[in-house]
């Protein structure tokens, strides 16, 4: 049947879109918003977002664990590139592998601190001793620092293994450092005996020259002063 001239092309584009929203309001009262939805939907998307069958431990194999991690950062920053192939790496020192060992075992940070202490006069060279004391900085702690201070006390220390410690020093409390600063002020054959004496004139202020029992007297009151008592 043919459609009359007189219904224009806009008229039915208006008709079946009020057929369209009348079919949209309609559904809305079947499902209206905040109603529970319908049975067996929620079953359905828990099983899509979590079978029952995937097995718990599959993502745990995926990811590498802290200390595998760890290890392998060191390793990769250990390794070096083998001149002749640029695909190639040759395997650790002994002392590098010595330190690695160290660091990685699963140990207490003291426990760490000690070996490396122990491991120093082994190692031949200034460079070696040097990275084992960069390590050691980071576990030895102000309680068990008796040891690491005996070997930054000693004249005899290579100066770069002082500068290591003597930067670490000045990051701990007061009641460590202020001592350790007035015994190597006191030694004038100490390679770090100006800068100790600079320190304690700094933290003093205070300039009692060779005079060592006003520096120990000052040294105590600074800290009686300063230091918070348990």
């Amino acid at each position: 049947m043919a459609m009359p001239s007189s219904i224009s092309k806009a008229t039915v584009i208006i008709a079946a879109a009020l057929i369209c929203g009348g079919l949209v309001g309609w559904l809305a009262t079947r499902n209206p918003a905040g109603s529970p939805p319908a049975p067996g939907s929620e079953t359905t998307v828990a099983a899509v977002t979590n079978p029952p069958d995937a097995p718990k431990s599959e993502a745990k194999t995926l990811v590498p664990s802290k200390a595998d991690d760890l290890k392998a950062k060191l390793r990769a920053s250990r390794m070096k590139q083998s001149p002749d192939d640029t695909n190639a790496v040759t395997e650790l020192p002994v002392w590098q592998q010595k330190i690695d060992d160290i660091i990685l075992a699963d140990e207490e940070i003291d426990q760490k601190s000690e070996r490396l202490l122990a491991l120093l006069p082994t190692l031949k060279d200034p460079e070696q001793r040097v990275e084992a004391v960069q390590h050691l900085v980071n576990f030895v702690t102000d309680t068990n620092y008796a040891t690491t201070a005996t070997l930054l006390i000693n004249p005899q220390t290579d100066e770069a293994v002082l500068q290591t410690l003597m930067a670490d020093l000045l990051n701990r409390g007061n009641e460590l450092k202020l001592p350790i600063f007035l015994q190597l002020a006191k030694d004038d054959n100490h390679p770090l005996v100006t800068e100790a004496r600079e320190l304690l004139q700094i933290y003093i202020q205070e300039d009692y020259g060779t005079n060592w029992v006003a520096w120990d007297k000052a040294v105590q009151q600074w800290l009686k002063e300063t230091v918070p008592q348990e």
